[in-house]
């Protein structure tokens, strides 16, 4: 009779143990997971996006710009990115810096003509070469993401240090 309770309570003893260990291994799972949504936020502009457009083209000549936001929310973490595809671009850099001081133009172009020139946290601008092979479509970027405070517009006033 001793044999058995003692073996019962080393069950209970290894049940427990196994419980305790299942339940920090599942807590490890769990708070090492990312959670990400993703969600479209269209950009509002001051200017028609034709006007955009054609100011975008003294800039850079291409087949078309798409200008596409999006709030992103990592872990709780809120950030918005307004990206700015220019597709087959003429006569774009190959040389790094080149194509960075672009790349910066092109996106303080697009932060003076918008609503609110805060609406996004960053501004991906990627020169995209496109091919189109019957329904596949191949694409190469290229490009940069600057910090909204890193684009001073004409209209903000130089930061004095």
């Amino acid at each position: 009779m001793a044999d058995a309770i003692e073996q019962n309570s080393l069950k209970r003893s290894f049940m427990k143990n196994n419980l305790i260990t299942a339940g920090l291994l599942l807590m490890a799972v769990l708070t090492g997971c990312t959670f990400t949504t993703t969600v479209l936020k269209q950009p509002s502009f001051t200017v028609s996006t034709d006007s955009l457009g054609m100011q975008l083209n003294k800039l850079v000549q291409c087949e078309n710009f798409n200008l596409n936001g999006a709030e992103i929310t990592t872990n709780g973490q809120k950030e918005t990115v307004l990206e700015i595809d220019v597709i087959n671009g003429n006569n774009i850099p190959q040389e790094d810096e080149a194509m960075y001081a672009l790349a910066k133009k092109i996106a303080v172009q697009v932060k003076e003509d918008m609503a609110d020139t805060n609406a996004y946290n960053s501004y991906k601008v990627l020169f995209v070469t496109q091919t189109v092979h019957g329904i596949t479509t191949k694409r190469i970027e290229r490009g940069q993401v600057f910090k909204n405070e890193a684009l001073k517009t004409s209209s903000q006033p130089a930061r004095v240090v």
